[in-house]
């Protein structure tokens, strides 16, 4: 029997894997006044360590401060944590109050609705952690995100029971039934092998999300099987990926397993549930597709002569379907002819908002969100999301008297907190800048290659910490005499 292609796309040059692109282009994109989606994955082994979290900060070491604030800028509102009872790594908008136990919950208790991002196969970069650009851009219209390793990626799961996809399926239910704890609609968005798996999900499931949203569907069917065969085997494109030959496996063998694909549309979830919500999104230059092959590396050259979502769209008859042309797998950072990023729209077209209006929805979202700001609301949203002033509280008061403040909703003394913490933060830049600019002396190697910003620094009035993490990034290789030198042996 002719084995289904997903068994044989574990190939690195069949980039199943969520990525944002080429590492070409997801420097590029990184330059642009936000990213939605980006590769952050480097391992060329799968980690196996499925609790480690970042080190904890030291609030009297100046450099372990700044790496704290250097991943915590990069990340924006996103926030990750290990959950023993589903044995994977989570990443959520961390935009609401800690619980009792100091937590921030995955669901904002304030969001209108939960959006869960699964995604691709087959890579090292593939993981929950590639969705954190646009989960920072829903935020601040008042959307929880949240997405999770997959079995045999990144921090998740690597037990045989996942390779059922009966239990599989199971798994993630638990996961949806969680999130549905919170009261809030939930939609799903996958990219390439994600749509795959939500496609079998709200087929088992149909009444158990509003809706979901299918980037680069991969419609595994006998014709793109025969093109793998004939052209994509051979083909030598998408950049230097490693493979993750594991989770290229265990995507060939969920796939297998799936009942979607083998039912001709017999279990449209669409037609049982009219009110499920599906929109499909297509390049116009599916890499992996037919198209027309040429080139020194005999990679498809013109717009394809097959649609990628064809099964997904026999399987999905009132589903909407878009294929957006002059683009291929990576469609991440594409915008449409209007201007706009097209995973946006999409993502806000499933709830029915149009992202033309992307600023006139953030600025509405933040006179809600200005009624429930309180000191005591602010004090504890910081306490969850900023590792810093966590460190801080608990070694200033304790989380235990800080707690009852939150209890008794103590505004003027929470505010008064945060106001001496970032009050003491600020301090602290300043201390950073000055020792930046006295560089020319203490560190001339640093200030040769910097001389134009630290330059642009003495003449700013308010000072600005852009220069931080490429101090950070810099001492991190010097001794500890260098580094006191420079900083000082101070901290908070």
């Amino acid at each position: 029997m002719k084995p289904n292609i997903l068994n044989r796309i574990n190939l690195k040059h069949f980039l199943i894997g969520a990525l944002s692109a080429t590492p070409a282009i997801g420097q590029a994109a990184a330059n642009q006044c936000y990213v939605l989606f980006e590769n952050q994955a480097t391992s060329t082994t799968p980690n196996y360590d499925r609790t480690g979290d970042r080190p904890d900060v030291d609030l009297k070491n100046v450099l372990s401060i700044l790496a704290e604030r250097k991943e915590s800028q990069a990340m924006g509102v996103t926030l990750s944590r290990f959950s023993k009872k589903f044995g994977t790594r989570f990443y959520f908008s961390g935009t609401g109050a800690v619980d009792r136990n100091g937590e921030t919950p995955f669901v904002d208790p304030n969001s209108k609705a939960v959006f869960i991002f699964v995604h691709g196969s087959g890579t090292m970069a593939s993981s929950g952690k590639n969705f954190y650009g646009v989960m920072n851009q829903l935020a601040p219209l008042g959307f929880s995100s949240l997405s999770f390793d997959m079995p045999f990626h990144m921090h998740g799961p690597i037990k045989d029971q996942f390779k059922s996809a009966d239990y599989f399926m199971d798994w993630l239910n638990e996961i949806v039934t969680e999130v549905k704890k919170s009261g809030k609609p939930v939609y799903m968005v996958g990219h390439s092998f994600g749509p795959d798996v939500i496609a079998e999900y709200v087929t088992r499931h149909p009444f158990a999300i509003q809706g979901g949203v299918l980037l680069s569907p991969a419609g595994f069917n006998k014709t793109l099987s025969d093109w793998y065969d004939q052209h994509t085997s051979k083909m030598n494109f998408g950049g230097d990926v490693q493979e993750n030959r594991l989770a290229g496996e265990w995507a060939g063998i969920m796939s297998s397993q799936f009942i979607w694909n083998k039912t001709n549309g017999k279990h449209d979830p669409t037609v049982k549930n009219p009110n499920l919500v599906i929109r499909m999104l297509s390049g116009g230059r599916e890499e992996y597709v037919p198209a027309p092959v040429g080139g020194s590396k005999k990679t498809p050259i013109g717009d394809n002569t097959y649609d990628i979502a064809a099964a997904f769209k026999e399987h999905f008859t009132n589903a909407v379907a878009q294929v957006e042309p002059g683009v291929g797998h990576y469609i991440f950072n594409h915008n449409d002819k209007e201007g706009v990023n097209v995973i946006l729209r999409e993502i806000l077209a499933v709830v029915g908002l149009d992202a033309k209006k992307y600023a006139e929805l953030r600025h509405d979202y933040g006179i809600e969100k200005e009624k429930i700001n309180s000191g005591t609301f602010r004090a504890a949203q910081l306490y969850g999301s900023d590792r810093i002033f966590k460190k801080w509280i608990d070694e200033k008061i304790s989380y235990r008297a800080f707690r009852s403040l939150i209890d008794k909703e103590n505004d003027a003394v929470l505010s008064t907190l945060v106001v001496k913490y970032q009050e003491e933060m600020a301090a602290l830049d300043e201390k950073i800048n000055q020792a930046i600019i006295m560089t020319e002396t203490t560190l001339p190697g640093f200030y040769k290659l910097n001389q134009k910003g630290i330059e642009e620094l003495k003449k700013l009035k308010k000072k600005t910490n852009t220069l931080h993490a490429v101090l950070l990034d810099y001492l991190k290789s010097e001794k500890t005499e260098v580094i006191q030198r420079v900083l000082g042996a101070g901290g908070l």
